[in-house]
């Protein structure tokens, strides 16, 4: 926490209005969830913030409220699409319920490739 506060401290209170964070997997437990707020509220004391998932974030700053697709494909991946106002979520639950297309997935895929050429 101490790393973000310096963070936020450094930014001039006269050109920043709001600051917007987007972590991968946020929201999905409450336990977890309810922690990250608390220590946003400490670290930022009285400045406003925005607080969703990643893939939130990058559909609202990508598609700016038109309808499309994300799809983030990184250590793990995730598709939401917004269609009409309507978001529908593609994967995004880890690699042990599937996480196809992610950093993880072609790796395993790559060795798995490897070890039966050996």
């Amino acid at each position: 926490m101490e790393i973000l506060k310096a963070g936020v401290e450094q930014l001039d209170p006269q050109s920043v209005s709001k600051i917007g964070i987007g972590l991968a997997g946020y929201g999905q437990d409450k336990k977890i969830r309810k922690e990250i707020e608390d220590i946003c509220l400490k670290a930022f004391k009285n400045r406003p913030f925005v607080l969703k998932s990643d893939v939130q974030i990058a559909i609202e700053g990508a598609l700016d409220g038109q309808d499309g697709i994300v799809v983030i494909a990184g250590t793990g991946s995730i598709a939401l699409s917004l269609k009409e106002g309507m978001l529908q979520r593609c994967g995004g639950w880890g690699y042990q319920l599937g996480d196809e297309g992610s950093a993880y997935w072609i790796a395993k895929k790559m060795l798995n490739v490897f070890l039966s050429r050996s």
